[in-house]
């Protein structure tokens, strides 16, 4: 790799680098890795944090597009950036070790975190000891469009609390608290919450509250996708879906909820695109 002030032999003149040596000169500063389904993905390391990124991201490419600025006082060509991350996700998938990326709830052993998508991306830590705030945690976290963060938690032993904000019956509220446990504790594969309810009984409102709680986002409650492949997308976003206004399910549409449930994941390839 050339310095970027390298000087050529002929006449002493300054000789610039190619655009994509300087951009995957930058790999030096940042872990590449994998995870198991092939995905590549970058992780920075800034002065207080470290943030992961899919490789494919916006994110990281504005990062990429910042440094390559900072560093040359240039804007980085469109058709390099494209060939330079090519490069990066072929790093990532050969030279890099394999590792497991987690949207908002991540299990480690007898661990659990929660990302509470701060910009300082500190997440909580919950242990048989009881939790905490951690700086860096020993997951790797990654983000969504649309996710928003968690307020820092307080300690508070009365769950009922919670009670007045949610319009059911005592036994319900107990599988109400016992959903969000199960949510909290669980990467993937915990149980579907089915609300039911006359009209205008707060179904809405219980669900939004629900999910505030865990897995706040700019688009709490979502209509009936179209198709598997939605249906699938709106999985890879968020930690918690919630539909609303469902008068009926298709045996389909119960399949695909069933599979993301259960962490039985679709391929996008092979999610199909017919209607439910």
């Amino acid at each position: 790799m050339k310095n970027y002030d390298e000087k050529t032999s002929n006449g002493g003149k300054e000789h610039e680098p190619r655009q994509r040596d300087i951009l995957v000169g930058l790999a030096n500063d940042i872990e590449l890795f994998h995870t198991p389904n092939g995905g590549a993905y970058a992780e920075i390391q800034f002065d207080s944090h470290r943030e992961t990124w899919a490789v494919r991201s916006a994110e990281f490419q504005h990062w990429l597009r910042r440094r390559f600025f900072e560093k040359t006082r240039k804007v980085v060509n469109s058709q390099t950036l494209r060939e330079s991350l090519a490069e990066f996700k072929a790093m990532a998938r050969f030279d890099g070790r394999e590792q497991e990326v987690s949207l908002r709830v991540a299990n480690l052993d007898d661990t659990i975190y929660i990302d509470m998508c701060h910009q300082s991306w500190q997440a909580i830590e919950v242990d048989v000891n009881g939790w905490r705030a951690v700086d860096a945690p020993s997951v790797k976290f990654i983000r969504k469009p649309g996710m928003k963060s968690l307020p820092h938690p307080v300690a508070c032993s009365d769950i009922n609390i919670l009670r007045k904000f949610l319009n059911v019956s005592s036994e319900s509220f107990v599988l109400a608290v016992s959903w969000i446990l199960a949510a909290v504790c669980n990467k993937k594969g915990f149980p579907q919450l089915v609300v039911n309810g006359c009209a205008s009984s707060s179904k809405s409102t219980f669900s939004h509250f629900i999910r505030l709680v865990i897995d706040p986002n700019t688009a709490p409650i979502l209509m009936l996708p179209q198709n598997s492949a939605e249906m699938l997308r709106n999985s890879n976003c968020s930690h918690i879906i919630a539909y609303d206004n469902l008068s009926k399910i298709s045996s389909r549409f119960s399949d695909v909820l069933c599979q993301i449930s259960t962490g039985a994941y679709l391929n996008m390839e092979s999610a199909s695109k017919k209607e439910f």
